[in-house]
């Protein structure tokens, strides 16, 4: 009989977990239209892949591999949140960069610029005339620099679930606590 009772506390104990991460995750809002899929080039594969992808947590940025300024804090950011989440022993998110400058971002420079971050990271490429429409969809907004090769964007980083929803938008200002937090709330 005593051990039935610890039997059913433990499996107790174990529910009320489950269901208290389900209200947790239950929480965090939905932004239901913004991030459609699209096919990209992918440094990690010869294959055409699709992101945001169902079936896992992952972050998607925006970038390209001459920002000056914007394009290395992301993916040092991107870097320290897989080095934390290693420490806590937490499922890791799928990390995408995504260039917003197709013509000179080859897959190779591509590979390579992300390479020195992290090579998990893994570098899209899509098709130049499909950035209109991926700027849409992601409601964001690029910009060509007067003067400059340099475009202006986005510093947010995209949070999706494992149903490919977006749950969150994280900017570099924001605390990678927060984002470790909301990572693990989606695993």
């Amino acid at each position: 009989m005593r051990n039935l009772m610890k039997t059913l506390s433990v499996f107790f104990i174990l529910l009320i977990s489950q269901l208290a991460s389900q209200a947790v995750v239950a929480k965090m809002p939905a932004y239901p239209g913004i991030g459609e899929q699209f096919s990209f080039e992918s440094t990690h594969s010869q294959v055409t892949i699709k992101a945001p992808v169902p079936g896992k947590v992952q972050l998607i940025s925006f970038g390209f591999t001459h920002c000056p300024d914007i394009c290395p804090l992301i993916l040092k950011r991107y870097q320290q949140l897989n080095d934390q989440l290693v420490d806590q022993d937490v499922a890791l998110p799928q990390l995408y960069f995504i260039t917003v400058d197709p013509k000179r971002d080859t897959l190779e420079r591509l590979e390579n610029y992300i390479g020195q971050f992290d090579k998990q990271i893994i570098g899209l490429r899509p098709q130049a005339d499909k950035l209109a429409a991926i700027e849409k969809s992601f409601a964001m907004s690029l910009q060509n620099v007067p003067n400059s090769k340099n475009i202006a964007h986005t510093d947010r980083a995209y949070l999706f679930d494992k149903k490919g929803q977006l749950r969150g938008l994280y900017s570099l200002s924001d605390d990678i606590d927060e984002i470790i937090s909301a990572v693990k709330e989606l695993n």
